[in-house]
């Protein structure tokens, strides 16, 4: 049996990754899809993303209420969004973007497939390929909303698998698509030159390198200005390094031990970063490939914002095809040290076996496990309660709305989030909805929610639903 299980596995490996690709869509799916019909989903960022690709769909400039900004371009550098448009003319929901998201995640099993093949065989490759589909960042970030970085997964999985394969010009195709991502992914295109360098192709690491750093000061200093209007940038947080990338990059060059001491600076960052490379048990620093991940620590960990340095969220994502990569190079070069053949093969499949084992044995902590419990399905009288108040709202209204239920009313050119700042001055808005049995991002207690909800209703507004805690308040023509 074992040996009949083995040669089938070897003779149909893409069948084999085909239907657990189609397995792993399914399982992220179920898992993002009732997060947010549970309404645990939110207005950043789901609900951001959601308006502004449904504008694309219209042909229609991406400008998003929720941001406050003239243009989604001015938030972060981001047009391949727009490949998405074409699925909101089949099916424009928010779901079909946390469907695509999980088949973006699930997609770079087929590239650490062939690049773990062509140095140890098939079985240690699908071994890879599993554990890349379940690591925690993956998880994490297949049930957080959704992202753009969820793009750049799959492109930098092939951008490395054409690079091992020389296959030039399909990685360059990723490389520039890359830089339409998000303008953080232009530094990664950067390290993808300097990767090239330092295995001597000078030509085209040069080539690579000039075009991610002279991308990511276009994006910084023209195309996400011209498009903000006069509204500043506001996701620089690298203070303890300079006010802008220049100032950055200079200490950086100067200071390198303030760099590393800020990269190791408390404890939750040197519990993430272990975390990252754990789970393929360290091999990814036995391979050149590790290079890549420079810039996607540095971002991180040198950051003023606490939340980038957590294992929670969706930041991990990107680095998981790098160091899974890296890792079953660490293991081929590690492998090379054992003079006897057969040892070698059984050593491969033994640590390749073992980093599936261990990944599968943090299941039981990960987001995924919510699929397997029956009560994941249950949907409450709280969440059945909501198609009958969100009815109530018509599609071309203004609305207001409570943080998770935004992204189930953002098909629409006007629709703000309730936060203290967008009810001070009192609103305009032609509806405004909330949930006492909802999360209230932004206050401390539902009753500020409520105190607001209270006092519009003596000021122009008129309650029209009252139910399962659901509130929908409609503005009185005057």
């Amino acid at each position: 049996m074992k040996n009949k299980l083995k040669v089938f596995f070897e003779k149909n490996p893409i069948k084999v990754l085909s239907v657990y690709g189609v397995f792993i869509v399914a399982a992220y799916s179920l898992l993002s899809f009732y997060r947010h019909w549970h309404f645990q989903s939110g207005a950043f960022d789901l609900g951001v993303f959601d308006q502004s690709i449904w504008h694309y769909s219209r042909f229609e400039k991406p400008d998003s209420s929720l941001t406050g900004l003239p243009n989604i371009l001015a938030d972060h550098f981001h047009p391949a969004l727009m490949l998405l448009a074409p699925l909101y003319w089949i099916l424009p929901k928010a779901e079909t973007l946390l469907f695509a998201q999980a088949v973006l995640l699930m997609l770079p099993i087929f590239p650490i497939f062939f690049f773990g093949r062509k140095r140890f065989g098939d079985i240690p490759a699908i071994c890879f390929s599993a554990s890349y589909s379940i690591l925690w960042g993956i998880q994490l970030a297949a049930e957080f909303d959704f992202h753009e970085i969820s793009l750049a997964v799959p492109l930098i999985a092939f951008s490395i698998y054409f690079i091992d394969q020389k296959r030039w010009r399909s990685f360059f195709i990723c490389s520039f698509l890359l830089l339409t991502v998000k303008e953080d992914m232009c530094l990664l295109v950067a390290f993808f030159g300097i990767y090239l360098l330092s295995q001597k192709e000078f030509k085209k690491g040069l080539a690579t390198m000039i075009v991610g750093i002279l991308a990511f000061w276009l994006e910084m200093n023209v195309l996400m200005p011209y498009f903000a209007e006069g509204h500043p940038y506001k996701f620089w947080s690298f203070s303890q390094l300079g006010s802008g990338p220049l100032e950055a990059l200079k200490t950086c060059l100067t200071q390198p031990w303030l760099v590393l001491k800020i990269l190791f600076s408390n404890q939750t960052k040197v519990i993430t970063m272990f975390c990252i490379f754990a789970p393929f048990l360290m091999m990814a620093f036995f391979s050149p490939w590790i290079l890549l991940t420079v810039p996607l620590i540095c971002e991180r960990m040198l950051s003023t914002g606490s939340c980038y340095w957590v294992i929670n969220y969706h930041y991990t994502a990107v680095i998981s095809p790098v160091v899974t990569c890296a890792s079953a190079d660490g293991l081929f070069r590690l492998s090379k040290y054992l003079r006897n053949e057969t040892t070698r093969k059984k050593v491969i499949l033994l640590l390749s076996g073992l980093c599936l084992l261990l990944n599968v044995a943090v299941l039981r902590k990960m987001p995924i496990r919510k699929v397997l419990k029956p009560v994941y399905y249950r949907l409450t009288d709280v969440d059945l309660a909501a198609p009958r108040a969100l009815a109530l709202i018509p599609d071309n209204a203004s609305v207001l709305a409570q943080d998770t239920i935004v992204p189930h009313l953002s098909h629409r050119s006007h629709i703000r989030d309730i936060m203290p700042e967008t009810i001070t001055p009192p609103p305009t808005e032609d509806y405004i909805i909330a949930c006492k049995n909802l999360q209230f991002f932004f206050f401390k207690k539902y009753d500020d929610i409520n105190d607001f909800l209270l006092k519009e209703m003596g000021n122009g507004y008129r309650k029209i639903f009252d139910e399962q805690g659901w509130v929908v308040l409609q503005k009185v023509k005057s």
